[in-house]
């Protein structure tokens, strides 16, 4: 049966869950979900485990300055490859677009070739010219990057929405707990869980006929 807790007012919303009281929720605990606000939850953990999110395609912002020739170069790499649309100061600049060139050199400002469109070199490097030299410019580039959580004592791990990783429903992520999403909105979304004590607490809409 469930038990019920006045410890708190938050806690006095929500029924503690006992696996040998699984059958009174309206479906199974999935082992991943979202809340409303996109923030991920992940079931099923060992307490204290960690868990992987990676976000595909995440920009990041970074301020490059151009040389004196005016030319920003972004160079490719495994690590960091340079692939899709990127950003420059509000521009998107579609890189599979891009003619492949010679880098030419630059010296005081002084091009051994001029170059009057953005270009890619044969390695996927990409430059931005026709800017002013020396001037700065914000770059955003699609990277996958890799988040961690820790499974608290219920065994769930949390990923919140939050400033450096902004959950909206059509983010791309991969998470081996729910191996069919390619975006947050794939997730199944309920109201949020919570933990207190090593006790399990659902909200009464996870409950058969929406009870409390």
């Amino acid at each position: 049966m469930f038990k019920f807790t006045r410890t708190s007012a938050v806690l006095a919303a929500f029924a503690t869950i006992f696996s040998s009281a699984t059958a009174v929720l309206a479906e199974p605990i999935p082992a991943a979900f979202r809340d409303t606000d996109n923030n991920i939850y992940v079931t099923g953990q060992s307490p204290q485990s960690r868990v992987q999110l990676t976000y595909q395609g995440m920009m990041r912002s970074r301020d490059y300055q151009a040389n004196s020739c005016g030319w920003i170069l972004l160079r490719n790499s495994t690590t960091n490859p340079i692939a899709g649309t990127i950003n420059v100061a509000g521009t998107n600049v579609d890189t599979a677009a891009l003619s492949t060139q010679l880098l030419p050199g630059c010296n005081n400002g002084i091009a051994e070739e001029t170059r009057s469109t953005n270009f890619k070199t044969n390695t996927g490097d990409v430059v931005i010219v026709g800017r002013v030299p020396g001037s700065y410019a914000t770059v955003q580039t699609p990277q996958d990057r890799v988040r961690n959580a820790t499974a608290n004592a219920c065994g769930v791990a949390r990923f919140a929405s939050s400033t450096s990783y902004q959950h909206a429903a059509n983010t791309a992520i991969e998470l081996t707990a729910a191996p069919g999403a390619t975006q947050i909105s794939d997730l199944t979304q309920k109201d949020g869980v919570l933990c207190s004590r090593g006790s399990l607490y659902v909200p009464s809409s996870w409950l058969a006929g929406g009870g409390s």
